[in-house]
């Protein structure tokens, strides 16, 4: 075990993702009472500069999550995002039946029976027993 004490945990912590790019992440509660966690990418490249930029973000979100209040909608303004469930209308609903119609059916349609060759038909008939 380290006896180096351990840093208490602020609610939030910053790293970088797969891709290279920083993130916020936070421990959040679902309603059942169950610990998630949960991230937000910022989109800023991972630089000593960017991390400087974030530097205040753990606390205000470690403030936000203590008080039971979700971080996303002040992140999403902050960072000049549109809330991921808002909808402007354009977007059409899409169902099962819309998607085979419209997405699935014109890529996969069972090929057309063509015109066949005389040599094919002749070898055919020569073929079949009188």
């Amino acid at each position: 075990m380290s006896k180096q004490p351990r840093q208490p945990y602020g609610g939030c912590s910053v790293d970088a993702d797969a891709k290279g790019n920083l993130r916020l992440r936070w421990r959040w509660y679902d309603a059942d009472g169950q610990p998630t966690h949960r991230a937000y990418v910022t989109g800023l490249p991972d630089s000593p500069e960017n991390r400087a930029t974030l530097e205040s973000f753990p606390r205000t979100v470690g403030a936000f999550v203590k008080r039971g209040k979700d971080p996303t909608p002040t992140l999403n303004e902050y960072f000049g995002r549109a809330p991921s469930g808002a909808r402007d209308g354009s977007a059409a609903l899409i169902t099962l039946a819309t998607y085979v119609r419209d997405i699935f059916l014109p890529y996969n349609r069972p090929r057309r029976c063509g015109r066949r060759r005389r040599a094919t038909v002749r070898a055919y008939v020569a073929a079949v027993p009188a």
